[in-house]
């Protein structure tokens, strides 16, 4: 079993038939549900983190994720399933 949000390319039927093919089972989240995916609390933690930043170049977007990413609070995935 895979457990998707609703993004258009995880319900695309093309998707949906090769998982079919291979024996997989898909799960959706349902929709407007981030407190269900764990992901999503990284994201809002990379928003907030660039509030009010202006990125010039590429290289400033880069070295922002460079100090960014490693500080990020992980989630905890046994609470999203228990």
């Amino acid at each position: 079993m895979i457990v998707l949000d609703n993004a258009r390319y995880f319900i695309a039927k093309t998707l949906k038939k090769q998982a079919v093919r291979g024996g997989l089972l898909l799960e959706f989240l349902p929709p407007h549900s981030p407190e269900l995916n764990p992901l999503e609390n990284c994201w809002r933690q990379l928003r907030e983190a660039q509030a009010n930043w202006l990125f010039r170049t590429l290289d400033d977007v880069k070295t922002y994720l460079a100090t960014t990413l490693p500080a990020l609070n992980s989630p905890q995935i046994y609470e999203y399933l228990c």
